[in-house]
């Protein structure tokens, strides 16, 4: 159990079972642990960690919460790094989260906010270790909300389990190993991960040249690279931002002093677009696109990698009331239409019918075409998941495979006992092995019974939970998740996690029995990586030479009119 006082021991139901066997537990220690950094001296809070039931460990570690690795930052302008202070720094308690608004599943998140918000947690393991490796947590949330102060995000299941230490931070991002050293890490080992936008994010820094000395693996979880390249668009953009609070938008200086004078809650409810990374020429010189085809991204080994059921969030926001629901929402087949017309619209690409039309044919069960009734909620799902999430893994990985650098791909299939949108008594129950699922399973949290009160993490759950941290963190070790040393043999065929090769294709599957499998989404990853690229350029080529043709019959028809004016002049003149 996860207690701030005391340890509790959760007695057997079972007489004959050994009192020993339910517990686990967080507590407390009197002592403090001291650190020293290059600001000054702080310190956090030593917890006790006991688990009897899986894993069959019994240490302890040490928190720090709510460190300063900024200054509180100047509105729209990068961060600076923070002073000294006086005094020893309280790192027992979290700091606000960054400003964010209510998006999506806004219960999930309920922190404290202000835009002084740069701060992070360090969990390691007690005592100091030397040289341990350092992972560095990037929280997913669209770019818009998320924060490293959810429980959900303790690193002290992880740090116990794998004997590494786990930094989270909130946005804004730069602090590969920042303190590592003086908590005992390895600067020269540092892996960064993170779970969908936070995934994306971690590999936006493997194209970026500024971050990558500083880190060595890379996990992304749910989500790779996307930027936004269009300057003359983020320029219209800002324009509007500032036009629309009364700002003196004919000059730019003028117009970002006078936003940083509006409240901060009222510039984030009245903005009218979301922010996403970009291609600015200093952090990212071009987009993921072009750099992948010329092999200029950090050449570390990678884990990337997708859950089953992924769709079904964002299914679930089409469909009102069906993110509360217990049961899957009915989707018929009108609704279905406008859902994927809207998934497709909302790429920012160039779609039309026969885009529309080839994404059906190649999901859509075609046998129970004639059915009024059908419900049409898993061919949504399955082509959400592809079109946003497992493609990409496998392109990635790909990618890496023709370079001969390592990769292991997985797909999580394991539908969890509890979602992680119910640790709050609200929330779906029918996502599956939906998006974000995986992280309970990554940090443990079937072991952070505060969450599950009402009903705990099953055995199995907790069970694949071990397992999950152990790959995470062999692979921060030694860049195998399949062993913690490279000089290790592999025992149980379950721990054999194969690198991503071609012609192979092989990985992991994160669910009973940890199996091995090969050539995920085949088919549907070729439509989406292939087939429509290609017709999209057929048809904006198409349509690119009808309005060229357009243009010159419109010429054609002025020059003949002019012609015929002329001529009438001419007949006119001669009679």
């Amino acid at each position: 159990m996860y207690v701030r006082d005391k340890t509790l021991l959760s007695l057997p139901s079972d007489a004959n079972e050994s009192p020993y066997i339910k517990v686990m537990s967080f507590s407390l220690v009197n002592s403090k642990p001291f650190v020293t950094i290059t600001q000054g001296r702080l310190f956090g809070e030593t917890v006790d960690f006991v688990d009897n039931e899986v894993s069959n460990i019994v240490t302890k570690v040490d928190v720090f919460k709510g460190i300063p690795f900024a200054e509180p930052p100047i509105r729209f302008s990068p961060p600076l790094s923070k002073s000294g202070w006086e005094g020893d720094w309280n790192a027992t308690y979290f700091r606000p989260a960054c400003i964010q608004g209510p998006d999506g599943f806004k219960f999930w998140f309920k922190p404290e906010m202000d835009e002084d918000c740069l701060y992070l947690n360090v969990f390691a393991p007690h005592p100091k270790p030397k040289n341990a490796p350092v992972m560095v947590y990037m929280h997913g949330g669209s770019y818009s909300v998320g924060s490293a102060i959810e429980e959900a995000y303790s690193g002290i299941p992880l740090a116990a389990i794998g004997d590494v230490i786990i930094v989270t931070t909130n946005y804004r991002l730069g602090v590969f190993g920042f303190f590592s050293t003086e908590f005992g890490g390895d600067k020269n080992s540092v892996t960064i991960f993170g779970e969908s936008a936070g995934a994306r994010a971690v590999h936006l820094h493997m194209f970026s040249k500024i971050s990558a000395p500083y880190f060595h693996r890379a996990i992304m979880q749910s989500g790779v690279a996307e930027v936004r390249y269009d300057p003359a668009g983020e320029q219209k953009d800002a324009l509007y931002v500032g036009s629309r609070f009364g700002c003196d938008t004919s000059d730019t200086h003028l117009m970002i002093d006078c936003l940083r004078d509006i409240e901060a809650m009222d510039l984030l409810y009245n903005s009218p677009y979301r922010i996403v990374p970009n291609v600015d020429g200093y952090f990212l010189e071009d987009s993921p696109e072009n750099l992948i085809l010329k092999g200029e991204f950090k050449h570390c080994p990678i884990i990337v990698g997708f859950n089953e059921d992924e769709g079904t969030l964002t299914a679930s926001l089409y469909i009102e009331n069906s993110e509360t629901a217990k049961d899957p929402p009915h989707v018929q087949k009108e609704k279905f239409d406008e859902m994927v017309l809207s998934l497709l619209q909302g790429t920012g690409k160039f779609v039309n019918g026969l885009i529309e039309d080839s994404v059906k044919q190649e999901y859509v069960d075609w046998s129970h075409a004639d059915n009024d009734s059908a419900d049409y909620l898993d061919t949504f799902v399955r082509i959400r998941s592809d079109q946003r999430y497992s493609c990409g893994a496998i392109e990635v990985s790909k990618a890496h495979a023709r370079l001969q650098i390592p990769a292991y791909l997985y797909k999580m299939t394991q539908i969890p006992s509890n979602s992680v949108f119910e640790y709050y008594g609200v929330g779906p129950g029918w996502f599956r092995a939906g998006h974000v699922e995986d992280v309970q399973y990554v940090y443990g949290t079937g072991f952070i019974t505060e969450l599950l009160e009402s009903q705990p993490a099953t055995l199995v759950d907790k069970q694949l939970s071990v397992e999950v941290m152990t790959f995470w963190t062999n692979f921060a070790t030694s860049g195998d998740p399949s062993r913690k040393n490279l000089s290790d043999t592999i025992g149980d065929e379950k721990w054999e996690w194969q690198k991503y090769e071609l012609p192979g294709q092989r990985y992991k599957v994160l669910g009973p029995g940890l199996p091995i499998e090969r050539a995920p989404r085949s088919d549907e990853c070729q439509l989406w990586t292939s087939v429509i690229p290609d017709l999209r350029m057929l048809m904006m080529s198409m349509e690119d030479v009808e309005r060229e043709w357009r243009e010159e019959f419109s010429d054609w028809k002025d020059n003949l009119d002019d012609w015929r004016n002329a001529f009438r002049q001419s007949q006119d003149n001669t009679c």
